[in-house]
């Protein structure tokens, strides 16, 4: 299956750089749908919805599929600097390794604050991307027609 042009690329970018802006996608099996929308009073992001959902509680933390394919990852340490300084100098660097104050933790967004880094994460973490249309999206989904909606 051919992966998206640069110049596709480059229209998606645009898409997702204007406000209510929809794109799909179809990612290995997974239809995708990247809109964007508000996400606070005063904030905008790119909204990721997988298979027709936007946010599950149980993807935050990364064991499942979904998001570690789709969302943003964000990587933080399991302690705040202050505390591992101040451990350091108690018990010793070596003593700080084996209690795991240097671990990270990584936890998934559902939104993307620009484009490009969404774009990419997509081209990284599937092997098949298709761009395709409401229509497309519409029937795999199992949507209903406008003409469904109004019966």
């Amino acid at each position: 299956m051919p992966q998206p042009t640069k110049k596709q690329w480059a229209d998606v970018a645009k898409k997702l750089d204007r406000l209510y802006d929809t794109v799909f996608f179809r990612c290995d099996g997974y239809l995708v749908q990247a809109v964007l929308g508000r996400i606070s009073n005063n904030g905008i992001a790119i909204a990721i919805y997988v298979n027709g959902l936007a946010a599950v509680h149980e993807w935050v933390d990364g064991k499942d599929e979904e998001p570690r394919r789709f969302w943003r990852p964000i990587t933080r340490s399991s302690f705040k600097q202050r505390y591992i300084k101040e451990m350091e100098r108690i018990v010793g660097k070596d003593e700080c390794e084996k209690q795991g104050l240097y671990n990270k933790e990584t936890t998934y967004n559902p939104s993307w604050l620009r484009p490009w880094p969404f774009i990419r994460h997509l081209i990284k973490h599937n092997e098949s991307i298709e761009i395709i249309d409401y229509e497309t999206y519409r029937k795999e989904a199992g949507l209903p027609t406008e003409k469904e909606n109004v019966e």
